[in-house]
């Protein structure tokens, strides 16, 4: 926990610095970092504050990236505080301005990690419905879901392979 401490005061260093000779790309960069050890330090709710203010100065400055990387941490703080309505908005907004912008490799990226909690809530929802649930079961459906498409990707990749080489 010391090196979170000394890195969260090295960053509010940094942010005083930058406001003090007004940056705005370093002040949302070190209001971005600070929400990050916030985030690590358990104090999401701050956490939150910071990522947020960054995100409003990266919206000033119309950086559509930065936006985006800004309401992925506001999204991941919010799976934190068990807000997943927040969480999912914040996902879906962060892939409609990186489309925007062309940004296929951030449109995955954040696409994951909502895949990733959705996952994570659709896995909850038998608990929270009082049913019981079946880990045996669970792969079982699993597998027949997946199975079918495993094979026919892989009968389509082999073809290609071998249609590529029979060529030579």
């Amino acid at each position: 926990m010391g090196d979170m401490v000394v890195a969260l005061k090295n960053y509010r260093q940094g942010l005083k610095l930058f406001e003090s000779i007004n940056e705005l790309e370093g002040i949302a960069i070190s209001l971005n970092n600070v929400g990050y050890v916030l985030q690590n330090m358990a104090e999401f709710n701050s956490a939150l504050e910071y990522y947020k203010r960054g995100y409003e100065l990266k919206k000033s400055l119309r950086d559509s990236s930065g936006m985006g990387l800004s309401l992925s941490n506001i999204a991941s703080t919010y799976e934190f505080l068990k807000q997943p309505k927040k969480a999912i908005a914040s996902y879906l907004e962060a892939i409609r301005l990186q489309s925007l912008i062309g940004d296929f490799f951030g449109i995955g990226w954040f696409g994951v990690n909502l895949f990733f909690m959705l996952s994570g809530f659709v896995l909850y929802l038998p608990f929270v419905r009082g049913r019981n649930f079946s880990v045996k079961q669970f792969y079982v459906r699993r597998v027949q879901r997946l199975y079918p498409m495993l094979m026919i990707c892989g009968f389509i990749s082999i073809s290609f392979f071998k249609a590529s080489h029979d060529s030579f």
